[in-house]
């Protein structure tokens, strides 16, 4: 991390305003594969359930009411966190604002539960690299593939972006 042109791409970007958080939500919830929100009864999207919302395309309300009603493509869990983002799948925004997450959560002690990241960035080379110390580090990542996952509680949340302390923990 001692490239110029990166140390002051890293330092612009921490100036930028953000918010940090972390929601715990409950209920009978789906998380949408193609968009990445949580969706609830109703057809009632969770924003800030995907970090950058504003950017993103909105789920299928006739996709989420037949997950929903007829059950057929979904993975029905107890817990799950959503590791899901708008631009999971570039290599700085994974590092940025996907896996600041771990350290995130790890802090307030709820990193025990299956973590879901995108089936387009799971299938990526680098993070097909990462996985195994992800595993090693007692991440249990699932391809959230192109099913619905119904679960009764959903953590999610949004780091605040790469720091030498992040990188750290």
């Amino acid at each position: 991390l001692h490239d110029p042109v990166l140390t002051e791409r890293m330092r612009t970007c921490n100036t930028w305003t953000q918010e940090e958080y972390v929601h715990r939500i409950t209920g009978d919830l789906l998380l949408d594969p193609y968009s990445g929100f949580v969706v609830l009864p109703g057809r009632r999207v969770v924003q800030p359930s995907l970090p950058y919302h504003h950017q993103a395309k909105r789920p299928s309300a006739w996709k989420s009411i037949a997950a929903r009603n007829s059950g057929s493509n979904v993975l029905e869990l107890d817990r799950i966190i959503s590791f899901r983002d708008v631009h999971e799948t570039n290599y700085f925004h994974c590092i940025n604002d996907v896996l600041t997450k771990i350290p995130l959560l790890r802090s307030i002690g709820s990193i025990d539960v299956p973590v879901v990241v995108g089936t387009a960035l799971y299938h990526k080379p680098f993070f097909q690299g990462m996985l195994p110390s992800l595993k090693a580090a007692g991440v249990n990542i699932i391809d959230h593939g192109q099913r619905f996952i119904r679960a009764q509680e959903v953590i999610y949340c949004k780091a605040m972006p790469c720091s030498a302390e992040r990188i750290a923990a």
